[in-house]
């Protein structure tokens, strides 16, 4: 529980800190554009209801920007994992009931993967399965060993189309931090 209490602690302090790097940037920004200079002469009013405004209107702006930004790049990943998790799945049925396992790879590399917006690592994918299969098709490869090389990807995948749904993955710095 103490570990999961540092963990958690040290990702609201990472994403505290990227919040109030933005907030302050735009404040200087927005200070510059106001007052043609950064020289700040603390008033009475230095701290006032106007710049709690203006930091919440930020906040909401940065947050929908983020919100956009890391939507649009992870829905473009979490479309080709899950089109990889689906492929390994009826790639798995396929060698469960001794089927023929060509017709699926080779629909998946030469059709499927000319239409969607693939990630070059994501297409690569089906040339190494393409291997696999060959090798298992010339006796080079037992029965059990491809599948369990398919149910391990079939694992990955599957892993990777959660992992691409958590909402730290909303913020730049705890990407960075967790890469």
């Amino acid at each position: 529980m103490k570990t999961n209490f540092k963990k958690y602690s040290k990702q609201t302090s990472i994403y505290i800190i990227e919040i109030l790097f933005v907030l302050f940037f735009l404040n200087i920004i927005v200070f510059y554009i106001e007052h043609g200079n950064l020289s700040i002469k603390i008033t009475r009013n230095t701290f006032g209801y106007e710049l709690i405004s203006k930091n919440i209107a930020f906040y909401a702006i940065y947050q929908l920007m983020v919100f956009a930004i890391l939507t649009l790049i992870d829905s473009s990943k979490k479309d080709s994992v899950l089109m990889l998790k689906v492929f390994y799945e009826k790639l798995e049925l396929l060698l469960q009931y001794n089927q023929d396992t060509n017709v699926l790879i080779e629909t998946y590399r030469n059709n499927i993967t000319d239409r969607l917006m693939l990630d070059e690592k994501y297409k690569k994918e089906f040339d190494q399965i393409y291997i696999l299969n060959t090798k298992f098709i010339n006796k080079k490869l037992l029965k059990e060993q491809y599948e369990l090389q398919v149910k391990a990807k079939k694992i990955d995948y599957a892993f990777l189309y959660e992992y691409y749904s958590l909402s730290w993955r909303l913020s730049f710095l705890l990407r960075i931090y967790f890469k």
